[in-house]
């Protein structure tokens, strides 16, 4: 079983969406994904190329470098949308590792929110 990162206010730090297309924000926005079971926070460093540093769910307090690849609709378990995160889809990321890389599925996002970078 992994360990959550404490569940923050969302609408007491970001301001809620249901989709957010990531070439639209900053270097250095914040996107809080929350599923089920988890919250996840990926921090743009380029938003054009949907890179950051994602940290959260089953990556605990571990803060790595991933791509996100794009959404998987829950319905028909196919990637739909290689720009957004939107609300019912889950996120397909690549995380970058010593030895490789891996993909990352979340499950269903059940609320997003977006936090302008300093």
């Amino acid at each position: 079983m992994h360990q959550d990162l404490p569940a923050p206010k969302l609408s007491s730090i970001a301001k809620s969406a249901e989709e957010l297309i990531l070439a639209n924000l900053a270097t250095t926005d914040t996107v809080l994904i929350q599923t089920a079971n988890s919250i996840y926070r990926f921090t743009l460093s380029d938003p054009a190329q949907r890179r950051g540093r994602l940290s959260g769910g089953v990556l605990g307090e571990q803060d790595v470098n991933a791509i996100f690849l794009g959404g998987i609709a829950a319905r028909t378990s196919q990637l739909n949308n290689t720009a957004s995160l939107s609300l019912g889809n889950r996120a397909l990321f690549v995380i970058e590792q010593e030895t490789g890389v891996r993909r990352m599925v979340t499950s269903s996002i059940t609320r997003l929110a977006h936090a302008r970078g300093e």
